[in-house]
């Protein structure tokens, strides 16, 4: 007996629902393919069980998932350290003078340097350095930093 038996075979696909905009599985697959699993136990014909292969396959694949699961709430929590430790890279370099390549509209590389005086995100997400002349500088774009000379006088 299949999950397709038990459910129908539009059940066993997960649904735009439970994808994020980025398209990866959410949570809710994972709970989706448990309740799955468990109902194809509880509803088997106790005169024609299971194979041992088939349900080893599936308990195998129900540790990928979990395993997968995992692995993903890592992967975030990661990403989101890292997300951290670049807003503090980035605010560091508020007062400091920093030299950039940037590139133009027609793809050619540009110089730009300037005191940066804010620090701020892009329509993309990404970090940008806000220099003192209005230039914005994607912070992976920066190629020196350097103090800010002070005045003698």
């Amino acid at each position: 007996m299949t999950i397709s038996e038990i459910y129908g075979s539009a059940a066993a696909t997960p649904t735009a629902s439970t994808r994020n905009a980025d398209g990866s599985a959410t949570l809710a697959d994972f709970d989706a393919f448990l309740n799955l699993f468990v109902s194809q136990l509880q509803n088997q014909d106790p005169l024609a069980p299971m194979e041992n292969a088939e349900f080893l396959a599936q308990t195998a694949q129900f540790s990928s998932v979990e395993q997968l699961v995992s692995l993903n709430h890592l992967a975030e929590g990661l990403a989101g350290q890292l997300g951290s430790s670049l807003w503090s890279t980035a605010a560091a370099l508020i007062g400091r003078r920093v030299e950039a390549v940037l590139e133009d509209s027609t793809g050619a590389a540009r110089a730009a340097e300037g005191r940066v005086v804010a620090v701020d995100t892009d329509s993309n997400g990404d970090l940008v350095l806000g220099l003192a002349d209005g230039t914005q500088v994607p912070l992976e774009a920066v190629v020196a930093v350097r103090e800010e000379p002070t005045d003698p006088g």
